[in-house]
């Protein structure tokens, strides 16, 4: 093993057992939605900030995926319950 692939191979094992991301992802709840789901103007929710598709697809998302959703969706504010 190259010291490339045991630096990577070390990045990896940090990111999974990084405590701070296990403890934020434990307060979350499964999904971002607030029941207030309206797409009636653009095609993303008023409630949760999600767009059409990532609500049709949450189901079938990698864990990362999400991560990568609930990133964008909390720095713009969401999810939302007065909206």
């Amino acid at each position: 093993m190259s010291v490339s692939q045991a630096y990577l191979r070390m990045l990896c094992r940090v990111q999974v057992m990084n405590p701070n991301k296990m403890n934020e992802q434990k307060e979350r709840p499964d999904t971002p939605c607030v029941a207030v789901c309206s797409t009636t103007f653009d095609d993303v929710c008023r409630g949760c900030g999600r767009t059409v598709t990532e609500v049709a697809d949450w189901v079938f998302m990698s864990s990362e995926q999400k991560d990568v959703v609930w990133t964008r969706i909390l720095a713009q504010g969401y999810p939302r319950r007065n909206s």
